[in-house]
């Protein structure tokens, strides 16, 4: 499904109950732990002006997950027609939540930042502050880099962050802030800074990138160091993960069939080969073909809510691409855009003929249904407000610790007071609840994670958890989880418990 095709359902679900009175506006893709759905935000025109009602939400194959009620309607307007202020028509709107806008109108006060920008003689940091466009920031990073005075460098310094907002230059923006405070005498920050390139290099599989840091990270640790560094590792990791494979029976995803198996594949393959910048599969297009990546690099590409694009992870030698065509139901799309960020030799397979092939083996359905699960939850932590930050590395670390995913009846006891939590369990339908001993429960929903917080600081629960609906979970072992908190430092440990 595309956008329009999502504002056609909305608009037809709309007009069927409540006629011509409310409007369609923004449509944008969702990412939760089931998969993609579409939100559309709905409006009422009125004397007041155009108010918003609140949101519909559809799945990919067109059902209705969340519409609006009559109730709902005339409560909104009521409370709207009694505010006297912006503030209680926005406290009606969105109750106790945080205001959706609130984030996107600060982040576009320029003036505050223009503002709290310090003052130059010539008025050349202001100036660059106040402009919007990356390449002119980027053009005066590099007058300042080119004049080379400790004063040019500090302003240098002062501009570059702005540009680790744009997610297609982070890792070059980092590898210029690591050479900067090198320049500046900062040998650790600048160590940092590129350990943190290597890492956004290495999620991308910008091996070019990589093998620069690594040269400059050598350079000033000295040997000895840098084969105990993270650089070096990444380095190893990605050198590794690009080999290519000499048979397809080499893939991981294929590892332990069986070769009645392996030789009904093989028969199905076809070797196809994209050029770099290539589009493979493209978000929202018809799902009918699926891959094996032979040799080079793609990028996985996911589409925002406010309409971009957001590279989120590279796919290496061995990765299997496309199962929607196999698992969807017919008219199933495409839910990512794969591009060619190298040439990349693969084997294609038609998702139909590769079906009826995995409904006479078992195990390779098996297998691809947990390629689908773990590339949903990937994009749905990808795109989480919370753990968008997360470099592939860690999102990978977190993936490894789920063990399984089932069904749970309704008023399971899933970790008991007094202990430390069992596990972590992530909602993909139904509820769970937190019933503490003394207080009012805490209700966890579609896309929450529970427990969280407590196993991360092996805390022994004032209550217990327990399934208030039956509901399919998400389990991940809590030892695993535990290490990587302890692994990746405080600042990852402040995004995991967000996810609370």
């Amino acid at each position: 499904m595309d956008q329009e095709q999502a504002r056609t359902i909305i608009a037809e679900w709309t007009r069927e109950h409540f006629g011509k009175f409310l409007n369609v506006r923004e449509i944008a893709v969702v990412r939760r732990a089931t998969g993609r759905v579409w939100a559309g935000q709905l409006y009422c025109t009125s004397q007041e002006g155009d108010i918003h009602i609140g949101q519909m939400v559809i799945s990919d194959e067109g059902q209705v997950l969340q519409g609006i009620d009559v109730d709902q309607l005339i409560n909104v307007l009521v409370a709207v027609r009694s505010s006297n202020s912006d503030t209680d028509v926005r406290e009606a709107l969105f109750g106790d939540e945080a205001d959706p806008f609130a984030d996107f109108n600060d982040e576009m006060n320029f003036s505050d930042l223009s503002d709290a920008a310090p003052a130059s003689d010539d008025g050349t940091l202001d100036a660059a502050l106040r402009v919007t466009d990356p390449d002119a920031i980027q053009a005066a990073v590099a007058d300042c880099l080119l004049n080379g005075d400790r004063e040019q460098l500090l302003k240098a310094r002062e501009l570059l962050p702005q540009l680790l907002a744009y997610q297609e230059r982070r890792g070059f923006v980092l590898q210029q802030m690591g050479e900067l405070e090198l320049l500046l005498g900062e040998l650790e920050m600048g160590v940092q800074h590129l350990e943190a390139a290597a890492r956004d290099y290495a999620d991308l599989a910008n091996f070019e990138g990589l093998e620069q840091v690594a040269a400059i990270t050598m350079q000033v640790v000295g040997e000895e160091r840098y084969l105990r560094s993270p650089v070096r590792a990444l380095y190893d990791q990605v050198r590794l993960r690009l080999r290519p494979l000499q048979q397809m029976a080499d893939a991981l995803f294929f590892v332990g069939l069986g070769d009645a198996e392996l030789s009904a594949l093989d028969e199905e393959a076809n070797a196809v080969t994209i050029a770099p910048g290539e589009v493979l599969l493209r978000e929202g297009d018809l799902a009918n073909m699926a891959f094996i990546l032979k040799a080079g690099v793609l990028s996985i590409r996911l589409e925002s809510p406010d309409g971009g694009i957001r590279i989120v992870r590279s796919c290496f030698p061995g990765d299997f691409i496309g199962e929607n065509s196999v698992l969807g139901e017919y008219g199933a799309t495409c839910t990512a855009t794969v591009q060619g960020e190298t040439e990349a030799q693969l084997w294609q397979f038609d998702g139909h003929r590769l079906r009826a092939l995995a409904s006479k083996h078992p195990e390779i359905l098996q297998r691809i249904e947990s390629v689908r699960t773990l590339h949903q939850l990937d994009s749905f932590i990808s795109m989480n407000e919370s753990t968008a930050s997360l470099n592939a590395s860690i999102r990978d670390q977190l993936l490894g610790c789920i063990t399984g995913i089932r069904h749970v009846p309704k008023d399971t006891v899933l970790s008991p007071a007094g202990s430390v939590p069992r596990g972590v369990h992530l909602i993909v339908h139904g509820n769970i609840s937190f019933r503490p001993r003394q207080g009012a429960e805490r209700i966890y929903g579609a896309d929450q994670f529970a427990g969280l917080r407590d196993t991360i600081h092996q805390l022994p629960l004032d209550g217990e958890f327990v399934t208030a609906a039956d509901s399919l979970l998400v389990f991940f072992d809590p030892i695993p989880l535990r290490d990587l908190a302890a692994d990746a430092g405080p600042e990852i440990i402040a995004v995991l418990e967000k996810l609370e």
